[in-house]
Order: structure tokens, then sequence, then C-alpha cells
């Protein structure tokens, strides 16, 4: 009977290391997997900044030019322009809490702890 008790602890010890190596590849896997999304949308997120930024680049360009020559002094399309870009600026800094910060916040911890299962 005392030869049967080193046997089982060691049987127990092993299969406990074996548990917390498969505990330690899952918890590796799915924080890679969560980091691949979180990154994914990231560089999606950047790509689509870049791209609308020329488009409103080149779409501000033209409409001061349209407006300048629709109102014959060379300046002032572009300072409307600039007024419209300033009201949007101000609207944004006023709701940037409460529309924008929060509802990616939430939508970031909601990704990351997706399948997070409180002990």
């Amino acid at each position: 009977m005392e030869h049967d008790e080193p046997i089982k602890t060691e049987s127990v010890l092993s299969k406990v290391k074996e548990y917390l190596q498969v505990r330690f590849d899952l918890i590796r896997l799915e924080v890679v997997d969560s980091t691949s999304q979180l990154l994914s949308i990231l560089i999606t997120f950047l790509f689509l900044v870049v791209v609308v930024s020329f488009f409103l680049f080149f779409i501000s360009y033209a409409t001061a030019n349209y407006i300048s020559t629709a109102v014959g002094i060379r300046y002032v399309g572009y300072f409307v322009v600039a007024g419209v870009y300033f009201v949007i600026a101000i609207v944004f800094l006023l709701i940037q809490n409460k529309a924008i910060r929060t509802p990616i916040m939430n939508r970031l911890i909601k990704m990351i702890l997706k399948d997070f299962k409180p002990s």
C-alpha cells in the first residue's frame, strides 16, 4: 500500500502539470487571437482614415476653388471651407465623450473580453 502512494502522487502531479500547460497554451492563444483581431481592425481603420483624408482634401480644395470662382474673390472660398471644418471640429469636441470615445472603448472591451468567463 505504501508503494502505491508515490505512484498516485506522481500521477496526480503529472496531470496537474499537463493541465496547467494546456491552460497556459489556451490563454496564450486567446491573447494572440484578440491581439490579431485588434491589430487587423486598427490597420483597416488607419487605411480608411488615409483614404477618407485624401478624399476630403481634394473635395475641400475643389469646393474652395468653386466658391472662390463663384464669388470672384480668390481667398473667400478657402475661408468658407475652413469655417465649415472649424464648426465640425467644435461639434466633435462637444460630443466626443458621449458619441465617440465611450462607444469605441466599449467595443474594444467587448472584443478583447468576448470569451472571458470569470471564475
